[in-house]
């Protein structure tokens, strides 16, 4: 509280502590302040003449608490600032869909991880964008970032959704190339709207030429947010974290496949709630 200034009146402080001492030994002035900390009694900018200004040091505070009724004044004339709410999650988003499908995802894993795709997209509010890489240690941009078609328009979302179902398994892990595409396919879209990655791997990067580094530099410099899903206890957890916490992201871990769908809706931005209507008198 440093630097804060409140303004008591001499009435309000009650008599000094016995012997003239605050706590901390702090000799006193009138009403138990120390002289330091107080201004003459007289008229000042419009003050009542009695006002006194009491910088909030510690010896000022000390001397303060020495009485109860030093204490009351204190909290009635300072009223610590609240704590904001976040902001909320609202607005247009680009997203894109890293999915892992080396050899490790092969069945429920990956079957399960194109159901939580699919699940999300469906939840996406028309006029997002959407874009969907898979890799192994090859990448494929499955659908190319586009904007979430309007109710009407279920034609384009069901092509969508099926190019996700032509997800198949192969090959080893190329997880930090495939990002480092994902911040591509970002980076291509509209500024204006929030760019959110979301990356699920089971294993371990085996075959990228890129690291986690660049990852985390290149998502910082296009205010990037990623987010990782961790599968399972091979996982690289650690690394997983890491990226996540350096781009303002989250990691969730899936212990098991059948996890994955409720991650990927637990990513869906909650619409934000009218106002209460006050209560009738």
């Amino acid at each position: 509280m440093s630097g804060d200034k409140i303004v008591i009146t001499k009435d309000d402080l009650g008599p000094a502590p016995p012997g003239g001492k605050g706590f901390g030994g702090a000799s006193t002035g009138k009403g138990g302040i120390p002289p330091v900390s107080q201004e003459a009694s007289k008229p000042h900018g419009g003050r009542a003449a009695n006002a006194v200004i009491v910088l909030v040091t510690a010896a000022a505070l000390g001397v303060l608490i020495g009485t109860a009724a030093g204490l009351s004044a204190l909290e009635k004339a300072y009223q610590p600032p609240q704590p904001q709410a976040p902001a909320a999650q609202t607005g247009p988003t680009s997203w894109c869909l890293v999915i892992d499908r080396s050899d490790s995802m092969m069945g429920e894993k990956l079957g399960e991880a194109r159901r939580g795709a699919k699940e999300f997209v469906t939840k996406l509010e028309p006029g997002d964008d959407i874009c969907v890489i898979d890799f192994s240690h090859t990448i494929s941009v499955r659908v190319k970032l586009e904007t979430i078609p309007a109710a009407g328009d279920s034609a384009r979302l069901q092509a969508i959704l099926k190019s996700i179902d032509a997800i198949t398994n192969s090959g080893d892990t190329a997880l930090w190339d495939a990002t480092l595409e994902g911040v591509s396919q970002l980076k291509a879209g509209d500024p204006a709207k929030r760019r959110i990655m979301i990356a699920l791997t089971d294993g371990q990067d085996n075959r990228s030429r890129h690291g986690p580094d660049d990852l985390i530099r290149e998502a910082k410099q296009n205010n990037i947010v990623v987010n990782t899903i961790a599968l399972g206890a091979d996982a690289d957890r650690h690394t997983l974290q890491r990226v996540a916490d350096a781009t303002a992201g989250q990691t969730k871990v899936a212990q098991t496949a059948r996890d994955l769908p409720g991650i990927f809706r637990s990513f869906v931005p909650k619409p934000p709630q009218a106002p209460k209507a006050p209560a009738s008198p």
